[in-house]
């Protein structure tokens, strides 16, 4: 995906932001990791989005089994507007490319789905037969139902980190810190443009 330059419009402080705590975010985790269970997917592979997608992908492979790592690294450019590829797919020793079928990537939020394009192109040039699940732990309202590419697409709480005035009322309010975040730090990178 081309980059480009962004306007920035507004600049976000502390009254901006929603931390989250431990006990929420495991809470989400949880469901999400039950709804998966529904599904009944086996998986062969866990591939987390790092760094966000460390944490929540770590429980999940934990609870679900899920041996194989496939560490990835992306990360989006506030400035450009763009997702930068830091670290392609590792494929952990004794895993056949060819032979894995079902492929979770986790990640903490996600908007546009933006990071999860990236990845999805990454992991099909390494994993050319794989099907891949994408779960994350937040969701922006307004931001699309479906990403290409993924054959399931599970979101464990909406948030209105877009600042919509039509969000649901349920939706988590603010810009989402996770627990183990830093609120000025996280500022800092959205404010840099």
């Amino acid at each position: 995906m081309p980059c480009r330059i962004a306007v920035m419009t507004m600049k976000y402080d502390l009254s901006h932001v929603n931390q989250m705590s431990w006990g929420e975010f495991h809470d989400i985790v949880r469901d999400i990791i039950q709804r998966l269970q529904q599904t009944g997917i086996q998986f062969d592979a866990c591939a987390p989005m790092l760094r966000s997608g460390a944490i929540p992908g770590t429980m999940i492979a934990n609870k679900l089994k899920i041996i194989p790592v496939i560490p990835l690294q992306v990360k989006y450019n506030y400035n450009d507007h763009c997702v930068d590829t830091i670290i392609k797919p590792t494929v952990p020793n004794g895993l056949d490319v060819n032979k894995v079928g079902n492929i979770l990537v986790t990640e903490c939020n996600t908007y546009m789905g933006t990071s999860a394009f990236l990845v999805r192109n990454l992991l099909k040039s390494a994993f050319p037969n794989a099907k891949l699940h994408y779960v994350c732990v937040t969701k922006v309202f307004g931001g699309p139902q479906v990403i290409d590419g993924y054959d399931t697409y599970i979101w464990g709480k909406l948030t209105n980190e877009a600042f919509k005035v039509n969000a649901p009322a349920d939706a988590r309010s603010g810009i989402t810190i996770y627990p183990w975040e830093t609120p000025e730090y996280e500022l800092d990178d959205i404010n840099a443009c």
